[in-house]
């Protein structure tokens, strides 16, 4: 999908050889932004909103616990249903990663028990950035730190609001 004027002059000069014509006297039309001014606007409040969530988190060892299901996940946390959304694990220390997910919940989960190739990857990081020498102990350590997370139902407010907090560093600071 082309969404700016750059996006629509890349795409023709890769594919102008391709398709058989030339960029010569081809008519380029500016398309609108999909990122409305209100989307935008949203992202600092709703980062607010997470930096004062962040401090009554749930613990990640209960996503953790054999037995934990989804249902029993609900009923602790308090939910009716599995959402979509942003989630933030926050460690002792200010370290913070920052997701976005169709269905939280099982996601948080999935990254506790770190049954996927990506969950491993990511306790590899997180052994490497802090010293263990094995993904093992950091997942010991992903499991110390605390969850919290934001209903967001707007793929594009999802995206964009995971971007900012992955870039931003206002938990460790504080």
């Amino acid at each position: 999908m082309i969404y700016n004027n750059w996006d629509l002059q890349y795409h023709h000069a890769i594919l102008s050889p391709w398709l058989g014509f030339s960029s010569k006297g081809t008519i380029m039309r500016k398309r609108p932004h999909p990122l409305n001014d209100h989307l935008i606007e949203n992202i600092p409040s709703k980062v607010k909103l997470l930096k004062r969530k962040s401090a009554q988190g749930f613990p990640m060892n209960m996503f953790y616990k054999e037995g934990n299901g989804i249902k029993t996940l609900l009923k602790n946390t308090g939910r009716l249903t599995d959402f979509k959304g942003v989630f933030l694990v926050k460690g002792r220390d200010g370290l913070f990663l920052a997701f976005s997910s169709k269905n939280v919940l099982k996601e948080i989960q999935k990254l506790a028990r770190c049954y996927r190739k990506k969950d491993e990857d990511l306790l590899i990081k997180i052994a490497d950035h802090f010293g263990f020498l094995t993904a093992l102990a950091g997942q010991e350590y992903l499991r110390s730190m605390e969850v919290t997370w934001l209903e967001v139902t707007s793929e594009a407010e999802r995206l964009l609001l995971t971007r900012t907090l992955n870039r931003s560093t206002f938990l460790s600071t504080s």
